[in-house]
């Protein structure tokens, strides 16, 4: 009770300086915040934490399909200049392959190999990203190759899909071995 009193002292007096009339002892008192004034802003953290957590977990998932798309990209880019460079095929792999039989999904992760078989570089799968061809009627898993004159063996396209009706990556290759990575490209499985 006293605690109350001296806040509210502190509080209404308008004359001068409010300090004047507190003892050193009391000063304490007049100094910070009651509990109802910090549940109160607690409790509105509260709401716009819980108003910007579904946001932020779809922004998540995307950047998620985003960096996925950018690998590929990369992966691409790196086969056909070791295929050049090195005057023999280099291969894009979906999923793991084993001994240079490219067998798996592209969800499951790709891997630059040469045409001996022996590995150049891995890329690990992202959580919640699926990897879909153009139509996304069936999750891609068609391996793509470079020879050395810089010539793929396809045009190609995979799309980054992360469910629902997000934003989405895709990559798109020409035979000549121009990639590019477009937005919102083609049409993800619902």
């Amino acid at each position: 009770m006293r605690n109350t009193q001296v806040r509210r002292r502190c509080r209404l007096q308008s004359s001068g300086n409010p300090w004047d009339a507190i003892t050193p002892a009391t000063k304490k008192a007049c100094v910070g915040l009651t509990l109802i004034e910090l549940l109160i802003v607690m409790g509105m953290v509260a709401i716009l934490l819980s108003l910007g957590t579904p946001a932020m977990t779809t922004q998540l998932m995307v950047w998620q399909s985003y960096a996925q798309a950018s690998n590929l990209l990369s992966a691409i880019v790196t086969a056909r200049s070791q295929a050049v460079q090195g005057s023999t095929a280099v291969l894009i792999c979906p999923g793991n392959p084993d001994g240079g039989h490219c067998d798996g999904r592209y969800t499951e992760g790709f891997s630059v190999v040469s045409s001996d078989g022996s590995l150049r570089t891995r890329y690990g799968a992202r959580q919640g990203v699926s990897v879909w061809n153009s139509s996304g009627r069936r999750e891609e898993d068609r391996s793509v190759g470079w020879g050395s004159d810089g010539w793929g063996s396809r045009n190609m396209s995979w799309l980054f899909c992360v469910g629902g009706d997000y934003d989405h990556w895709a990559v798109v290759v020409n035979r000549i071995g121009r990639p590019r990575m477009l937005k919102n490209w083609g049409s993800c499985p619902t």
